[in-house]
């Protein structure tokens, strides 16, 4: 039971966040959230009825070397 109320404390988190921020990424997902699996908690709520846009950003490093990751970003959110 604890571990679905922690899920659900996350997914709110998520939300209330993407809501305040524009959207969430991984690295500030840790950083301000605590929350390690970003992409779990959205494919959850994607299947609890939100609309959340995908975008992968690519970012070029000072040795030349590309990373990239994903920005996640709440369109709708169910009725």
């Amino acid at each position: 039971m604890a571990e679905n109320m922690d899920k659900l404390n996350q997914r709110m988190k998520i939300v209330e966040y993407m809501r305040n921020n524009g959207g969430i990424t991984s690295l500030e997902a840790v950083e301000n959230l605590h929350i390690l699996r970003l992409a779990s908690r959205i494919h959850e709520l994607v299947k609890l009825g939100y609309d959340i846009d995908k975008e992968m950003i690519y970012k070029s490093k000072d040795d030349g070397s590309t990373i990239h990751y994903m920005r996640y970003t709440l369109l709708e959110e169910p009725a």
